[in-house]
Formats: structure tokens, C-alpha cells, sequence
């Protein structure tokens, strides 16, 4: 199903559908656009595409293959590359690909925008542990910054419940009165409304008109939203518990600390610059990352040099040296981001001796 260009709310909601368990998800058998250049396709089963227009996995894993399951938000996802075959899971594949030579190897991309460390969490033991997999990677931080404190603001300190869980059973809860029955049947009158404005001119310079006065009377939200130590505890309860499930079920585990944009010490290009202007988080950034490197030197250290099912690297100065683009907005990676991290991802796994058949 094409749903259109990603420039209004209802074709986010069919891109990220709600969800009783996860709060959302991706959507299944969708394919978008985004700015007008970014392309997205996802498969029934819910997975975006690292390539192929077409593709599923079998639950029960084909023999001789070495499956690899990638979560994270939307760097994982592919928000930030051009077409699916440039994102994260896409990378690591075709990394992966020139390695392989006694098993096939199958990497599936499970990530899904604006995903914690909590909901990949619940993902892995609701879902993806029933793909059988060898290994599974998990690429995070910018999410659990933002979102794990935006909820701490909110008065929720959850590792598994974001303010968004509170917003959809507010919503779900509403729909057993009239009153909000009503409501929820005045919001889609005004959906369907904005369906049939939406190519007027007018109706999207009001439309731009209001954006900005309500940035101008409000001011940045995430400006707003203050650092909490419990922020960073609930992300290192959440890998934590990933190890823990990891261990559990028989699958590997590789835990990354992505990068993002002010915290890294990256030579800006200019056209990262832009990008940069628009920054309004930059002191939450720091005060989180600089919490989180200590979380993966500790968990690192812990795991020691002998675990033979844990990896754990801190990823978070990768670009430190490198002088091209890398970042198409405050986060999101280009191809050239996305090819550096997989290889830094690939290393790791090699001196974690993680790249070889699931019992050699």
C-alpha cells in the first residue's frame, strides 16, 4: 500500500500504527516517501526493507543460515537514507555478505521510529525470538535521551512505558464514553477534512502560518525537557535485561552506543552546520551520552574478554576523525554514516568472536 508523501499525521499513524503491547509499530505492507527523498517499504510482517521491494522470513529459519535481527528507532529503520539498500541493516548485511562463506547469512531490519531500549526490549520477547535468532544487534541512545526523559518530565519513570503508552490508553480509555467517543469522531471529520485541503495552497500556507507561530508562543519542546539521572538508569536496566533474555533464549547479543550529532567532537561540513542551527537539545545530549559511555565501559568490563554471547561497544565517538557528511539532520545518517558504522559494528563483532555458524 502506497500511503503517499510523509508530510501529515494520519500517513505517520499507517507508517507507525498503534499497539496494544509496544505503544506503536511499524506498519505493515507500506511503502512512502519523506521529504521527497527518502523512500521507505515495509513487508506484512511489519519489517522495512533492506533492499528488496519483496521479501519475508520464515519463522522456522531456513537451514544453514545465520540470522541477524537489527532493532533500534529510526536510525535503524532507515530514516536519513535515500533507499532502503543505504540503511543501517542494509550495511551490515552487505558487510556481512563478503564474510559468509559456510553459512548464508539472513539479516532482518526490526527497527521501528522512536523506539527505546525499552520497546526494542519488549519487541525481542513479545516477537522477535520467535525468528530464531543467532544474533541480534541493538543500536541506540538518541531515543532513550530524548524519550526516557521527556517521560521523567511527565512523572513517568518506566523502563518499558513511555509517556506514549499513557497517551494511547488515555485514548483507548476515552473511546468507552460518549463524550470521547464524539471527540475521536470530530477528529476524524478533521482528518478527512485535511485530506481533501491538503493540495489547496492556501489551506498549506495557513497551515506553515500556524507552525510557526505555535514555535514562536512555545518555544522548542525539547529545549524544555531536562536531564534525570533515572533516564540513564532505565536504559542500563533495559540492556541489562537484554543480556538477560539473550542468555535465556540462546541467541547472542551486540549492544552499540550510537553516535549523534554534538557529542561526538565531528568537524562539521557545512551543510552539517545547518543541521547543527537547529540543535535545541545540545545540553541533554551531553549530560546523557556522558552518563551512557560510563553504563557501556561498565557493562563492557563486566562482560570480560571471555563471554562468548554478549558484545558491548561504545560507538558514540566513530566519526570523531572524519571530516565528510555524515549526518542528514541532528542525527540521522547518510550512506557514507551508515557504511562507517557498519564497519565499526563488523570489527566489533569480529574481536567479539561473533561471526561464525550459531554452535562452531
Amino acid at each position: 500500500m502506497y500511503i503517499g508523501e510523509l508530510d501529515k499525521t494520519w500517513r505517520w499513524r499507517l507508517l507507525v500504527p498503534a499497539d496494544t503491547l509496544l505503544g506503536w509499530r511499524v506498519g505493515r505492507s507500506v511503502s512512502t516517501s519523506h521529504l521527497g527523498k527518502y523512500v521507505y517499504v515495509t513487508n506484512e510482517q511489519g519489517f522495512a526493507s533492506i533492499g528488496k521491494a519483496r521479501f519475508y522470513y520464515h519463522k522456522k529459519k531456513p537451514s544453514n543460515t545465520y540470522r541477524v535481527i537489527v532493532v533500534g528507532g529510526s536510525t535503524v529503520f532507515g530514516m536519513g537514507a535515500f533507499t532502503p539498500e543505504q540503511n543501517l541493516p542494509a550495511q551490515i548485511n552487505e558487510q556481512l555478505q563478503h564474510r559468509s562463506v559456510e553459512v548464508n547469512v539472513e539479516v532482518i531490519n526490526a527497527g521501528v521510529p522512536g523506539y527505546t531500549s525499552g520497546l526494542e526490549l519488549l519487541y525481542i520477547m513479545s516477537e522477535l525470538i520467535y525468528y530464531d535468532p543467532d544474533l541480534i544487534i541493538a543500536y541506540d541512545g538518541w531515543n532513550d535521551m530524548v524519550i526516557n526523559n521527556e517521560s521523567i518530565n511527565e512523572g513517568l519513570c518506566n523502563p518499558l512505558k513511555t509517556v506514549d503508552h499513557l497517551r494511547l490508553e488515555r485514548r483507548l480509555n476515552g473511546s468507552y464514553t460518549v463524550i470521547g467517543s464524539a471527540r475521536h469522531f470530530l477528529g476524524s471529520v478533521r482528518g478527512a477534512l485535511e485530506l481533501k485541503l491538503e493540495n489547496l495552497a492556501s489551506y498549506s500556507l495557513l497551515e506553515d502560518i500556524a507552525r510557526k507561530v505555535k514555535g514562536y508562543i512555545f518555544g522548542s519542546y525539547l529545549g524544555s525537557v531536562k536531564f534525570s539521572p533515572c533516564s540513564i538508569e532505565v536504559y542500563r536496566q533495559n540492556l541489562e535485561h537484554m543480556i538477560f533474555v539473550a542468555r535465556r533464549h540462546g541467541f547472542k547479543i551486540a549492544l552499540f552506543l550510537q553516535p549523534t550529532m554534538g557529542i561526538d567532537d565531528k568537524e562539521l561540513t557545512s551543510d552539517e552546520k545547518v543541521s547543527e542551527a537547529k540543535l535545541d537539545d545540545l545540553e541533554l545530549r551531553k549530560l546523557f551520552y556522558e552518563s551512557a559511555r560510563r553504563v557501556f565501559k561498565d557493562l563492557k568490563v563486566r562482560q570480560g574478554n571471555g563471554n562468548t554471547s554478549v558484545c558491548v561497544e561504545d560507538l558514540s565517538y566513530s566519526f570523531k576523525w572524519v571530516t565528510d557528511k555524515v549526518y542528514e539532520d541532528t542525527g540521522h545518517l547518510s550512506l557514507s554514516g551508515n557504511r562507517i558504522i557498519a564497519k565499526r559494528i563488523i570489527h566489533a563483532l569480529d574481536a567479539c568472536h561473533f561471526l561464525m555458524h550459531k554452535g562452531a
